[in-house]
């Protein structure tokens, strides 16, 4: 999935390669999972936005440089994006929880607090 007027970083990237091609391997339509990019509201960043259930708008997730962020601001950055823990890391835990079935936010929380130990 590309955006030729859309740019973004090399780790938002990489990630929509890797949770797309997880669709593709799944034999899964992506279509009901909304992908597309997005701004961050606080500082305009862009990134890629995806719900994690299907049609299910308040499953989404938000992939920016920085890491990836659950909708509900309880859960806030769940996952960072960092030199031990790679973009690939970030979309294997996405799709994981994407082809589970799993809530968004609790789900990427436990596994973040997991990289952290």
């Amino acid at each position: 999935m590309t955006n030729e007027n859309f740019k973004v970083g090399p780790n938002v990237q990489t990630f929509v390669e890797h949770v797309m091609q997880g669709f593709e391997w799944a034999e899964i339509d992506s279509a009901p999972y909304k992908p597309n990019f997005c701004n961050r509201l606080t500082d305009n960043a862009p990134g890629f936005v995806i719900c994690t259930r299907p049609y299910d708008d308040d499953s989404k997730i938000h992939c920016f440089e920085d890491g990836v962020v659950g909708l509900h601001a309880e859960y806030g950055t769940v996952l960072q994006i960092t030199e031990s823990n790679p973009a690939s890391m970030a979309a294997i835990a996405a799709i994981s929880v994407i082809l589970t079935n799993q809530a968004t936010g609790k789900a990427l929380a436990v596994n973040a607090s997991k990289e952290e130990n």
